[in-house]
């Protein structure tokens, strides 16, 4: 690039004599312009070369022939590419070659949509609601430019607000276990993910500039995640679900995975873990030792992220999450009665007095 851009400067400097006379002389002086530059498959000596010869008056660039060579050659490419277009949409077997969605996005599309309390029957409705909640567990590229890949999120995002509000009217769902397992599945595909590339990463790369540190991250997933944990956070707070299927999926193997997706940039994302994270707590007696070792965890990693001599090794490295994690354990202190017992001394002096130094 540095030698190109000092080629670019010196045929600057040079410029092109327009007002020579002499043929000869003109093709002489352009041939000296585009020998400064580096050669290129698109270059006009390659042209030439792939060409053949130039004739008595063709001078630097291909002759008319070659041109008009090339012209016929482009429409026959044209009317090659229309024709295997034309091919592909009337052979069914030719679209299947095509790597576009896979079969659980094709099925995503070709759903119908309708409203599932207009269904009569209590079995087909849940049938169909079972259906739609496997479709939903596919994941989808938000950053794809494949047309078939946005309308298979938005049929995604419509079933999902629909699953939403279906839930939200009926309480048949929350007794049937069979339909809490498949919520649970859809839940986990769609939340448990890999995170997005994060501003610290991206700081430490050469080529990132940032332009404004005021602006919050979005998480392109977010329009199918709100309604995700919408449906979870309804899970947690029903009254309805049955205890025991309330401690069968939501666990250890749950809420693990569920505190490490405090890392997420997306402020939005960190306050739903909070809400959901505050219910299960609220609700089951036996998890709550759990919930607070991993919100002590989350400390842990803003506590002893430091080097060998005790500094930090970024100033400006920030654990995501920090924040949600100590409004929790501030409601779990507001809720403690005398005596106190050892394991909530062990939290003020390994986790809140080092955080505080």
């Amino acid at each position: 690039i540095p030698k190109l851009l000092n080629n670019m400067h010196v045929v600057l400097l040079h410029g092109v004599d327009d007002d020579d006379e002499e043929k000869e002389k003109d093709h002489q002086s352009a041939k000296e312009l585009y020998d400064l530059l580096p050669k290129t498959p698109m270059s006009p000596h390659q042209l030439n070369t792939l060409n053949g010869s130039l004739g008595n008056g063709g001078g630097f660039f291909p002759n008319m022939s070659s041109s008009r060579r090339a012209t016929e050659d482009f429409k026959l490419d044209a009317e090659q590419a229309a024709t295997k277009r034309k091919t592909t949409v009337d052979d069914p077997q030719s679209q299947a070659v095509q790597p576009t969605l896979t079969e659980a996005q094709h099925a995503l599309i070709a759903i119908e949509l309708r409203p599932l309390s207009e269904i009569e029957w209590l079995d087909e409705r849940h049938h169909t609601l079972s259906h739609w909640l496997d479709c939903c567990c596919a994941r989808l590229d938000f950053y794809s430019t494949n047309q078939y890949e946005w309308e298979a999120i938005q049929k995604k995002k419509q079933l999902l607000s629909d699953i939403l509000d279906y839930l939200d009217m009926t309480e048949e769902v929350w007794s049937d276990e069979a339909m809490l397992k498949s919520l649970m599945k859809m839940i986990k595909s769609n939340l448990f993910r890999a995170l997005p590339i994060t501003y610290r990463q991206l700081l430490a790369t050469p080529d990132y500039c940032q332009e404004d540190d005021s602006e919050e991250y979005e998480d392109p997933n977010y329009p199918h995640l709100c309604y995700v944990y919408e449906i979870a956070l309804m899970l947690v707070r029903n009254i309805n679900v049955d205890d025991r299927a309330r401690k069968k999926y939501l666990g250890k193997t749950f809420i693990v995975p569920l505190t490490e997706l405090f890392a997420s940039e997306d402020v939005r994302e960190r306050e739903y873990l909070k809400a959901i994270l505050h219910g299960i707590y609220a609700r089951n007696m036996r998890l709550r030792r759990l919930i607070r070792q991993q919100m002590n965890h989350c400390c842990y990693r803003v506590i002893y992220s430091t080097s060998t001599h005790n500094e930090r090794t970024r100033e400006d490295d920030i654990e995501n999450g920090i924040s949600e994690c100590l409004q929790l354990v501030c409601s779990i202190i507001q809720g403690l009665t005398t005596p106190i017992k050892p394991e909530y001394k062990n939290i003020l002096y390994t986790v809140l007095i080092p955080l505080h130094k």
